[in-house]
């Protein structure tokens, strides 16, 4: 299967299209943002854009280089412009590149350059650029297939409930949903997450101890748990984990688009900041 419709992030793209903001996709790395951004190119060139004012630079590949810096990325934009036209760009995997928020400020303030980014992450990876920018950056997540995506994408001929059982118990990330070996694909992405995206942004953490936090909250997904429960359940007999580690794994999970959290307000209470969550693996097929 080559192409996979997403028409609620392609109409997103092509709603923002010249509004003079900064167009960001977030999400888990492998959601598909790359494949979204290529549809947008696809539609902006059947729209009578000429491809030379379509510029695409995958940051994933950059970050590779010995040398790099905002500035020699924005002299790399400024050179492939057409001179008196609006430009499409678009900055892939803008995570991996160090302080690409100082790029993204200056190329936006061009006024020949409609701006798009993809993040791997979620949307707290931006948080820089939003406070250089305040109130120019649009968002919006990617997340893994519904079943509605899924379904439309699916050849296989099979009953509704045989598509919803299949969907449920395999993965729904773009790239693994109908890989002839889905568990080996999936796992190949989980792996590249933790590491990327958890491990190495966050190298005080032990990867047993993330495991074992992301197994647990994988088990127990949907339930109501309180920090004081995990700290509990997730340390030694007679030696728990203080909530300060607890607190600091669980966030470098959601910040990787691993984990969904949802803070719940519990009956009779008042207040939502009740320190009382819910967890949920934003693809529930890679640990499955």
């Amino acid at each position: 299967m080559d192409f996979i419709k997403r028409p609620a992030y392609l109409d997103f793209l092509i709603r923002n299209r010249d509004k003079e903001n900064i167009t960001v996709l977030t999400g888990l790395r492998r959601s598909g943002k790359t494949t979204i951004f290529r549809s947008y190119m696809k539609w902006l060139a059947e729209s009578g854009v000429p491809r030379n004012r379509i510029l695409y630079f995958d940051l994933g590949q950059r970050s590779l280089r010995s040398s790099q810096s905002p500035e020699e990325l924005i002299s790399d934009v400024i050179r492939r412009l057409s001179p008196r036209e609006k430009n499409y760009v678009f900055l892939d995997e803008a995570q991996d590149f160090p302080h690409f928020e100082n790029a993204a400020d200056f190329l936006f303030l061009r006024k020949d350059i409609d701006l798009c980014l993809s993040v791997s992450g979620s949307s707290s990876v931006t948080a820089p650029l939003r406070r250089l920018l305040p109130g120019r950056c649009l968002e919006m997540t990617v997340f893994p297939l519904s079943f509605s995506e899924y379904n439309d994408a699916s050849s296989e001929q099979s009953s509704a409930s045989e598509k919803v059982t299949a969907y449920l118990r395999g993965s729904t990330m773009p790239g693994a949903a109908f890989f002839y070996d889905s568990r080996k694909e999936t796992e190949g992405i989980f792996s590249t997450v933790l590491l990327k995206d958890v491990l190495l942004q966050n190298r005080r953490f032990s990867p047993s101890l993330m495991m074992k936090i992301l197994t647990f909250l994988s088990v127990h997904g949907g339930e109501t748990l309180s920090f004081p429960t995990l700290s509990r359940e997730l340390g030694r007999p007679g030696h728990p984990l203080t909530e300060h580690t607890l607190h600091r794994c669980i966030d470098g999970l959601c910040q990787s688009g691993l984990l969904q959290k949802i803070e719940v307000k519990m009956p009779g209470q008042s207040d939502i900041n009740t320190g009382s969550f819910q967890y949920y693996m934003t693809d529930p097929g890679m640990l499955g």
